[in-house]
């Protein structure tokens, strides 16, 4: 289902942004998870919020 979400996304962007500027956006994204830009912070018990 996320997977789903993401290409909803990324079809949205497209279109209302274009290819060029989509793909601009898209290029970092792979940095960005890394970093975990988008991950959920953690307690001190590891646990996920």
């Amino acid at each position: 289902m996320a997977y789903a979400a993401v290409f909803s996304g990324m079809r949205d962007l497209v279109t209302i942004f274009g290819e060029k500027a989509a793909a601009e956006m898209a290029r970092n994204l792979e940095a960005r998870i890394r970093q975990g830009e988008f991950s959920k912070p953690n307690d001190d018990n590891g646990v996920v919020h």
